[in-house]
């Protein structure tokens, strides 16, 4: 059985499609943020984001605002994609601010660690 045109160009724009989320899954498994990553992400990551612009704290309610999620909670994805979420925050919308972030996370209830912006 021979196919028609547009049922190759159907079938071609599905193995793409495939390729492209297979291409994606592979690369998710070899980066932090791991975005497009569809196996489960077993980690539970508190945290506290502290803002601090023009000499003054951000309230927790300013903070939401500003980020569009809370300051101070836990996630159940990489704690890279909330920091990358910060980033390009700070270096888009929020460049002329010169605020100061600092994140004190804990992954799995392990020891907290630290990370700056800027750095």
């Amino acid at each position: 059985m021979s196919l028609t045109l547009p049922n190759r160009i159907g079938l071609g724009l599905c193995l793409a499609l495939l390729a492209f989320q297979a291409i994606a899954i592979v690369y998710a498994r070899f980066t932090p943020a791991r975005y497009f990553c569809w196996a489960p992400y077993d980690t539970q990551d508190r945290y506290e984001v502290t803002i601090e612009r023009e000499g003054l704290t951000l309230s927790e309610s300013e903070a939401t605002e500003r980020y569009r999620f809370h300051s101070n909670a836990w996630q159940q994805h990489s704690i890279y994609n909330l920091l990358n979420a910060i980033e390009q925050y700070e270096t888009s919308y929020g460049i002329e601010d010169g605020a100061r972030i600092t994140v004190t996370y804990s992954r799995n209830g392990h020891p907290q660690e630290v990370w700056s912006y800027p750095r």
